[in-house]
């Protein structure tokens, strides 16, 4: 009874009473007492996720008009599904059957009659909508008169229900339409209380998401002005055909990113103009404009130019129209402008078909092999017009084929690699010329490095091998950019410090920005790990609410909280992260990108780099990542006292490199199966020597090593490892007898000149240690970095029961940075924190990064290499009081999550 004197009030609120509370405000009807009122005849338990809707208009008078229905219920796939049209003789339904309705019209069947359209004040009929479990889904009503699009907004009554009867309303929205006559709401995407509150219109989220960000905000905006925090939100009210944010809508986003300190906005469903009045109100100092490479490809070949000229051409010719373009439909946003983002998870500019279809590519491959050294009978050719490229694995026959195939199927990746390089330089040239703004001209690479440590597409390990380095040191694009697609865990935020490392090695030669998309809610993790590893540019993707992949971010109050705190704990030290430099590390991983191009074995040695990583970073043992060209090319290790490798195959040339720097020297670290293979999957002895062995090979379980999980999951362990041996140090070697199990893999080797320090249960040689010249070197008998993993998270589980966890294994990998010298730059009493430091003008800033999922009480910190006493301050706990000890700085601070502790004179 009650609910019909409420739907009996609400049918006599005058429709222009109503239009102007909805335009003026803003505010849409609360919902809560809907609920509220039928959770007192339902059991929020019978919700399944079936939702009824009926539709009303109060005004103007004389109005007719018909309601398009249609969803989109997979952000996913894309995939949507139209309902059909409610005229005043019900449903009419589509005329067509299909699972998926993407790509085809909306289902609109115009009233035959007069007598069928919809009229103000009444109802239409009960209409069920589709259901979805997607992660976020989306229905539109479009309002139809006999004029098509309304010619000002109309306000929409519409009523849902769980089932189709007035006494199962759940939820009422009264909301104007856009300029293209559409209301559109956030469907729920799963049963009980927690679905039935999801539903809401878009206005009521905007209006949500900005009181959750007020909630979440410490104080006025920071209003960063050299550190960008992005995001990226398209705020149209629906992609098969809706309109533009409405101001009020606008504002209400723009409001939230200010309060949360997000300074760089690239943003669809504005118009330009909205665009320069919000940031102008809000602070906002840059945006991202979107210029794929990929619209240019298409040009036809000129065989009268030389590749590099045509794409110079192409691209100029390309980016002069697109300049144009942007300058006349989106001047505000041009001059704003200095991220060009040139392609997303792209792929190689060219393939081994496409380079055979087209022959002045192919005449430019066999010229480029030919400038190389190479000759066509290593190919096992007579001639070069014998030579045709394969980037086909089952073609090349990599493990059981000839030694041609192998070079051949190398030599077509790293000519690809070539030819990709050629192409974005030549964009990136044309876009600089045309783009004068542009600062950050790049392409999101893929999640490849922080989820999986490899060097490129892991959503397509076979094809998708980008060489990152090579496009860095060719200075092939204006900037290195990736994205995580990780939780914010321990051995996530490991990874994504590897990633990190890994963009910062492409980046090096030519000191290039460096930018992240950030996906995902629980930010403050990952948005550390990117800060303390140099990164100024950090885009929280995605903010919503129209094509978002899974739930946004901008209406999580954890995140929120989580990004309004640290934008305000940056803006304290803007300026000196702006200026900071990471310091360098004497300790490095050789990422070798010809085991990624080859695989041999598998692509098990890409979770090894991680976890080797890892385990060096929660001994605080800053570690770099080098890689072939510049190991080859510019003798990068005379950066390095120490080298980590346990990549199985590593160019010929650059195992050369590495044994004469043990010589001078250096400090090697080799995990098994380490530098077995070259370039071409042939066995390689040039370490052996180094490593005072003969004979070594890697011993892979039965069955070999196959992938349990997809390579981009965030699992814990990705391969069926099963234990083969146990791992016996001798106390000789650590001063304790260590214990360390071999997963996967075992190690058959002759001691020649190495002292055996450690065995396997039947005593075969498990650990050796080999003095080589001036330096040394180490040869270990296990991954040790799954052995760490297999430690801290015994049987997969995902929590940390201790964080001493995987101290023994520790202490093996850490032994040759020890043997060498090295000093920790900072060093915590609990290990397992993720540190960096950075040097910046009259500072030194300490990063504190604690995910192991508990709070510290207290927790000592030691710098290395301080004489007299500084000034300490930590952005979350003020004033420390320090001291100096053994020529280190010390202090004690409390440690819940992150922190930055400023170091000053």
């Amino acid at each position: 009874m009650r609910r019909r004197n409420i739907s009996k009030i609400l049918r006599l609120i005058p429709a222009d009473i109503g239009l102007l509370i909805a335009l003026s405000s803003g505010v849409c009807e609360a919902k809560s007492p809907w609920l509220d009122h039928w959770r007192k005849t339902h059991e929020p338990e019978s919700f399944t996720g079936r939702v009824w809707v009926r539709v009303r208009i109060n005004g103007p008078p004389g109005l007719l008009y018909a309601v398009i229905v249609d969803s989109e219920t997979n952000p996913y796939t894309p995939m949507r599904r139209a309902t059909g049209t409610i005229t005043a003789s019900g449903l009419q339904p589509r005329g067509w059957t299909n699972d998926n309705d993407w790509g085809r019209p909306l289902a609109w069947i115009p009233p035959a009659a007069e007598k069928e359209w919809l009229r103000p004040g009444r109802h239409s009929v009960w209409v069920e909508l589709p259901a979805s479990s997607a992660a976020q889904w989306h229905t539109a009503f479009f309002i139809r008169t006999r004029a098509e699009t309304p010619s000002q907004p109309l306000l929409v009554r519409l009523e849902f229900a769980t089932e189709a009867s007035e006494q199962a309303i759940f939820h009422v929205v009264n909301e104007p339409t856009d300029a293209a006559g559409v209301v559109s709401i956030r469907m729920p995407s799963e049963g009980g209380l927690a679905g039935l509150e999801m539903l809401e219109s878009y206005g009521e989220w905007a209006e949500r998401r900005a009181s959750l960000a007020k909630a979440a905000a410490n104080g006025p905006p920071p209003e960063l002005k050299r550190i960008r925090v992005g995001t990226w939100a398209n705020l149209s009210n629906y992609r098969a055909g809706g309109g533009p944010a409405s101001n009020r809508t606008a504002d209400l986003a723009f409001q939230t990113f200010a309060l949360l300190g997000v300074n760089s906005v690239t943003v669809g469903g504005v118009s330009d103009t909205t665009m320069a009045e919000m940031a102008k109100k809000y602070h906002v100092i840059d945006t991202t404009l979107t210029e794929w490479t990929s619209l240019a490809s298409c040009a036809k070949q000129d065989d009268a130019s030389t590749l590099d000229e045509r794409w110079r051409r192409v691209f100029d010719d390309h980016y002069a129209r697109r300049s144009e373009e942007a300058r006349r439909d989106r001047p505000f946003a041009f001059s704003l402008a200095t991220h060009i983002n040139l392609g997303d998870e792209i792929h190689s500019a060219t393939t081994a078909r496409a380079i055979q279809e087209s022959p002045p590519l192919l005449a430019f491959f066999r010229d480029w092999l030919a400038g190389e050294g190479l000759n066509p009978s290593i190919f096992g050719a007579a001639s070069w017009q014998e030579v045709r490229p394969i980037d086909d694995r089952s073609q090349a026959q990599l493990v059981q084929g000839t030694i041609a195939g192998a070079r051949l199927f190398y030599h077509t990746r790293r000519f690809i690699d070539h030819y990709t390089a050629i192409y974005y330089r030549a964009a990136v040239e044309a876009v600089r010329r045309h783009f004068p703004n542009g600062r950050l001209i790049t392409v999101n690479y893929q999640a490849g490095p922080m989820q999986f440590g490899f060097v490129g597409n892991n959503n397509d390990t076979d094809k998708g091998m980008l060489d990152i380095f090579h496009y860095g040191r060719e200075r092939s694009l204006q900037g290195v950019m990736l994205e995580d697609w990780t939780p914010s865990n321990d051995w996530c935020v490991g990874r994504i410090g590897l990633g990190v490392e890994m963009m910062r090695a492409a980046a090096r030669k030519h000191r290039l920005p460096l930018a992240v998309y950030l996906v995902g809610r629980g930010v403050r993790a990952r948005f550390q790990s990117y800060l303390m590893h140099g990164v100024r540019e950090i885009g929280l993707y995605l903010y919503g609410p129209v094509s978002n992949i899974g739930p946004a971010w901008g209406d999580d109050p954890d995140t929120l909280a989580e990004v309004a705190d640290l934008t305000r704990q940056i803006k304290r030290v803007e300026d000196l992260l702006a200026h900071g430099v990471v310091r360098p590390s004497r300790a490095a991983l050789l990422v070798a990108t010809t085991s990624d191009i080859m695989q041999r074995q598998g692509l098990y040695f890409c979770p090894e780099r991680q976890n080797i990583h890892m385990a060096l970073k929660h001994g605080y043992l800053p570690v770099e990542v080098v890689f072939e060209q510049e190991i080859a090319g510019d003798d990068a290790l005379d950066r390095y006292a120490v080298l980590y490798v346990t990549d199985p195959q590593v160019r010929l040339e650059v195992q050369k490199k590495i044994a004469a720097w043990v010589m001078r020297g250096g400090r090697l670290f080799v995990g098994v199966g380490g530098a077995c293979w070259d370039e071409h999957s042939q066995a390689c002895r040039v370490l052996d020597p180094v490593l005072g062995v003969k004979g070594r090979v890697a011993l892979v379980q039965t069955g070999g090593l196959q992938l349990v999980t997809p390579s981009y999951s965030s699992a814990v362990r990705k391969y069926d490892y099963r234990q083969l041996e146990t791992l016996r140090i001798s106390r000789d070697f650590l001063g304790e007898e260590i214990r360390i199990p071999a997963w996967g893999m075992t190690l058959k080797c002759a001691p020649d000149t190495a002292r055996v320090l450690g065995v396997y249960s039947d005593d075969s040689p498990a650990l050796l240690m080999n003095a080589y010249g001036q330096g040394e070197a180490m040869l270990v008998g296990a991954l040790l970095g799954e052995a760490y993993m297999g430690r801290r998270y015994p049987a997969g589980e995902s929590r940390l029961s201790d964080v001493k966890n995987g101290k023994d294994v520790l202490r093996v990998a850490l032994a040759m940075a020890e043997r060498a010298g090295l000093s920790k730059p900072a060093e915590l009493s609990i290990p397992g924190i993720y540190t960096s430091v950075m040097d910046s003008e009259g500072a030194a800033l300490l990063f504190l990064n604690n995910v192991t999922g508990e709070a510290i009480p207290s927790i000592s910190a030691r710098l290395a290499g301080y004489s007299k006493a500084v000034s300490v301050e930590s952005l979350s706990q003020g004033r420390r009081a320090a001291r100096i000890e053994d020529g280190a700085l010390q202090f004690d601070l409390p440690l819940e999550h992150t922190d930055i502790v400023v170091i000053r004179p």
